[in-house]
């Protein structure tokens, strides 16, 4: 299932399939660990900027976050 579909599947509010579910789960455990990088020692921007592009999926170069930063998984963010 495509990143996309999985979006869409929350966007509409309706009750998810099980395959989206679990894709689901595994992303939220890879953002928790990426977030816990991000909050847990010191980075420079540049760092915050590759941490961030993984957990979103999507290249990042000049974005600003200050720790500590949440997020539910991650991919839908930008």
């Amino acid at each position: 299932m495509t990143e996309e579909k999985l979006n869409e599947y929350y966007s509409c509010g309706e009750i998810i399939p099980k395959e989206a579910h679990m894709q689901s789960h595994e992303q939220s455990i890879k953002a928790q660990k990426i977030t816990m990088e991000m909050n847990s020692c010191f980075h420079t921007p540049e760092e915050l900027n590759e941490l961030f592009s993984e957990l979103t999926g999507k290249k990042v170069t000049d974005i600003s976050i200050f720790p500590p930063f949440y997020t539910d998984y991650g991919k839908n963010i930008l």
